[in-house]
């Protein structure tokens, strides 16, 4: 076979395998955003008030990591953020503790004003500041999920030969990444599901990396355990998430946060 043939076979290998990880980088992203935007606005309730903080942080991930595409890639920086959200909200008075970190927030809203919240008791203060403290933390987990994605998404883009195709195959799967989450919603999956896709997903680029080792493993067998975990909770006696909420009964007396419900 001519040289110059054996290139082109070999340039049409090398544009599909950039498709298809263009492709499912763009399904994970966006369905990996939807599912923290509905799972932490449904245990945060501080959420159901800054209803697009989350998307705002994922987006902000995608863009910073798109401009640094040229880092290398690491797929446990996404696992080890991820594990540290899945082990809070599997951990029960951590998941209590972040439900009511919106009740720290509000000295602000009763003060009018920062200079009326620095004028109410020390403990009012202390609350106030504690509570950024943690909404900064989890916000800060959570962009750094999406650096790493949006590196090598950048770089899946750059790469690509066809500009345009490329776009097109980013929007087709961002599409499907957000009409599967909505698909899973629909069959009232609970969370563990929706973890289980996404650790899937990311099992592609492990192995297309070649990143295989016992620290990325650990960290999706400790990420796949703990999502069951965070998708119960022993104090319900029956729970339900529909397509818009957590519903969770309880006998009466017995109710905790969860019973607080918000549109998603």
């Amino acid at each position: 076979m001519p040289r110059n043939a054996d290139e082109t076979i070999s340039a049409a290998k090398s544009t599909r395998r950039c498709s298809w990880s263009l492709f499912m980088i763009s399904i994970l992203s966006l369905f990996l955003e939807l599912l923290l935007i509905r799972w932490l606005g449904t245990e945060m309730w501080v959420f159901s008030y800054l209803q697009n903080i989350i998307l705002i942080v994922c987006f902000l991930g995608l863009g910073m990591g798109c401009s640094n595409s040229r880092e290398p890639f690491h797929i446990h920086k996404v696992l080890l953020p991820l594990s540290i959200i899945v082990l809070l909200l599997a951990i029960p008075f951590a998941r209590a503790g972040l439900a009511t970190t919106g009740m720290l927030l509000t000295a602000f809203a009763s003060s009018g004003s920062l200079l009326g919240l620095f004028q109410t008791d020390f403990l009012s203060v202390f609350g106030f500041l504690l509570g950024i403290f943690v909404l900064y933390l989890l916000l800060l987990l959570v962009w750094e999920i999406f650096v790493p994605l949006g590196q090598l998404l950048g770089r899946r883009l750059d790469e690509h030969p066809f500009t345009i195709r490329a776009y097109s195959i980013n929007i087709c799967g961002s599409l499907l990444g957000v009409w599967s989450f909505v698909l899973l919603s629909a069959f009232h999956l609970p969370p563990w599901v929706w973890i289980l896709l996404t650790l899937m997903m990311l099992t592609y680029f492990i192995h297309e990396s070649g990143q295989w080792g016992r620290l990325n493993t650990a960290l999706l067998v400790c990420i796949a355990l703990t999502s069951v975990f965070a998708s119960h909770d022993g104090a319900a006696l029956e729970l339900c998430w529909s397509p818009y909420q957590k519903l969770a009964l309880y006998r009466r007396g017995k109710s905790t946060h969860a019973d607080k419900y918000t549109d998603i």
